[in-house]
């Protein structure tokens, strides 16, 4: 490794030298060299990088407290596979965490009925406002806060549809004021 202490130095460190078993140590360094290989596989296999990093640390101590640790002919392949299953082992945990939470969780407290009837004419009203918009204005808004579109595919939808029905550009220049409405009177007052 480039500035990493080996393991069996770290557990000399930690005064933990006499749990490292004799000749172990050539082992440990063997295995250590696979380290980054074995790091890039666990930052595929999840997507979290500290929990990359775990997964690596308990395959090296998986591996090492292995009785095939010194019997291993292919140390990628046979560390890949312990590495994979203690991914799967941690989504399994994972996802028994996450219903254990759930199932723990207290209800949310449920609105009472002056909520309710609060929540029913706000929409009322809503609706009420949206049936008074006038075409493109009504799709516009029904688009982006109904269906949570964004402004730039709404406009792009608006311009396909305008570039594509003659009809509409006949009905938009029927409707629209000619130039006669707009004569001095208005301006007069």
């Amino acid at each position: 490794m480039e500035n990493n202490p080996t393991l069996a130095e770290g557990y000399r460190l930690q005064g933990m030298s006499n749990t490292i078993p004799q000749g172990a140590t050539s082992d440990i360094e063997r295995l250590m060299e696979h380290s980054p290989w074995l790091s890039g596989l666990a930052r595929r296999l999840v997507a979290d990088a500290s929990t990359a990093e775990d997964l690596v640390q308990d395959t090296f101590v998986a591996a090492m407290e292995s009785d095939a640790v010194g019997n291993v002919q292919h140390d990628h392949g046979w560390l890949a596979v312990i590495l994979r299953r203690k991914a799967v082992d941690e989504v399994r945990s994972g996802s028994r965490r996450r219903w254990h939470e759930c199932a723990a969780a207290r209800p949310e407290a449920r609105p009472g009925q002056d909520e309710l009837a609060a929540a029913m004419e706000s929409e009322g009203l809503l609706r009420e406002a949206l049936d008074a918009l006038r075409e493109p204005y009504r799709r516009t808004v029904q688009l982006r806060y109904r269906e949570g579109r964004m402004p730039a595919e709404i406009a792009k939808e608006a311009t396909e549809r305008r570039n594509s029905s003659p009809s509409t550009t006949a009905s938009v220049k029927a409707s629209s004021p000619g130039p006669r409405s707009w004569s001095t009177s208005s301006r007069a007052g």
